[in-house]
């Protein structure tokens, strides 16, 4: 009998035991020495290519030093490939969010890439840890070019949303009406459902000349639910001008169209015109407000129809690199020449959004309202007036993105107190969908 089939065999398992042996070895012999120093010394010589040549192919970022990471990524900027060193930046930022640094670079590199909304969200953020007069200057100069080079941006959102009571319901079972007990349908109390939104817009603002620039903003919104709860969708249009201002602020006023859908139905439609403004605060804070009147025409119930005017006014600043405060105020007014359905409301709110060490962006914010109706229901016997109170929360991560969008979680509690019980409400809403903010 011939062995040969037996040495063929003894043979092949040889072979693949040297193969085993031989990339143990490899895989346990010293890596040469990445040449860091004599990278850095290139850069002082003008020479990134030599640069990276002399650090070599590179791990992922979060692999590598604090060092390595600056010296590779300035490279990388120099050498015209600004977005080989956005991650690189990127990582230096996750790591020291308080460096401004470290944040002005990352912003330049987005700013070369295209990558505007979030150059954009780190300028403000370097500019509130205290730059340098002449790192402020050239912070505010890159945002001012971040509003003049792109006439035309998207904008582009969607969600999942578990809400407790979308519809914000009254929970009680048994209300009085002419003074008598009166039980509610169930699909007239607080149920829970689970939705889908939607968001999608564009804004274009071509240059006119001079400090003038024309203003076209369209927008859409859709919430889509899965019990008997109203699908909602919102359509808006904006047109009208903008002019900068000496200090870098601007003043615009247009006319505007919108309208409010009820399970594709038409609910109401308002038309108007609208003034704003934008005013720096200095180099970290921006205060911003706007007015608008309209007329609202109610599809179903015109006796509601009336003029409508709204005004807010929002207080924006990067406190540190790391921290951002805000506030606003704002006020609605409809003059139905029903009086019952006549209102007015004002509310207050106040956040903060904080980036830890690592890339975890917490936000939060806490707002109140008050609505006075302006006569009394027939109904119920009182005039309606009712105070809510809504806390939000917010969680990201600087270091999860698909492109230009991150995940975002958003917690939302709502309570409302009326002088009518069918206009109290609890709720509770918890959305996870994508953000562009950073």
């Amino acid at each position: 009998m011939s062995r040969r089939p037996a040495r063929r065999g003894v043979l092949h398992r040889a072979a693949i035991a040297a193969a085993l042996i031989a990339a143990a070895w490899v895989a346990a012999a010293p890596v040469a020495a990445r040449d860091v120093d004599g990278a850095a010394a290139a850069l002082r010589a003008a020479d990134p290519v030599r640069a990276l040549a002399l650090l070599g192919p590179l791990e992922a970022p979060a692999a590598l030093s604090d060092n390595t990471l600056w010296v590779a990524a300035v490279a990388h900027k120099r050498a015209g490939n600004a977005r080989a060193a956005v991650p690189l930046f990127a990582e230096l930022v996750r790591r020291h969010p308080q460096d401004p640094a470290f944040r002005l670079e990352l912003a330049t590199a987005l700013f070369e890439t295209g990558q505007d909304a979030r150059a954009a969200y780190h300028f403000d953020l370097a500019r509130g840890a205290g730059l340098t007069a002449s790192a402020d200057r050239t912070a505010g100069a890159f945002l001012e070019a971040l509003d003049r080079r792109r006439p035309l941006r998207t904008r582009l959102s969607f969600g999942i949303i578990s809400d407790a009571n979308p519809g914000r319901r009254t929970a009680a079972r048994e209300i009085e009406i002419f003074g008598l007990p009166f039980t509610l349908d169930d699909d007239a109390v607080a149920q829970s459902a689970t939705g889908l939104s939607f968001g999608a817009g564009l804004t274009w603002t071509p240059s006119l000349g001079g400090a003038w620039s024309g203003r076209t903003d369209l927008s859409v919104s859709y919430k889509l639910y899965d019990r008997a709860v109203p699908d909602e969708g919102i359509l808006s249009a904006e047109q009208g001008v903008t002019r900068r201002t000496g200090n870098g602020g601007t003043v615009g006023v247009g006319g505007y169209l919108q309208a409010r859908f009820l399970d594709r139905d038409s609910y109401w439609r308002e038309s108007g015109a609208y003034l704003s403004f934008r005013m720096p605060m200095g180099p970290a804070a921006v205060l911003s407000g706007r007015v608008a009147h309209g007329w609202r025409g109610y599809a179903r119930a015109t006796a509601l129809d009336g003029h409508r005017t709204e005004a807010t006014l929002a207080y924006r600043r990067a406190l540190t690199s790391q921290l951002v405060l805000t506030a606003q105020l704002a006020g609605e007014r409809l003059e139905s020449a029903y009086a019952p359905s006549a209102y007015e409301t004002w509310s207050g709110s106040v956040g903060a959004e904080y980036a830890f060490e690592g890339g975890l962006i917490a936000g939060a914010s806490l707002t109140h309202q008050r609505r006075r109706n302006g006569g009394i229901d027939p109904l119920f016997g009182v005039t309606r007036k009712d105070e809510r109170t809504t806390l939000g929360l917010s969680l990201r991560h600087a270091s999860f993105t698909i492109g230009d969008f991150a995940p975002v979680l958003i917690l939302t509690g709502e309570t409302q107190s009326s002088s009518i019980d069918l206009y109290d409400f609890e709720g509770l809403k918890v959305s996870f969908g994508l953000s562009r903010q950073f």
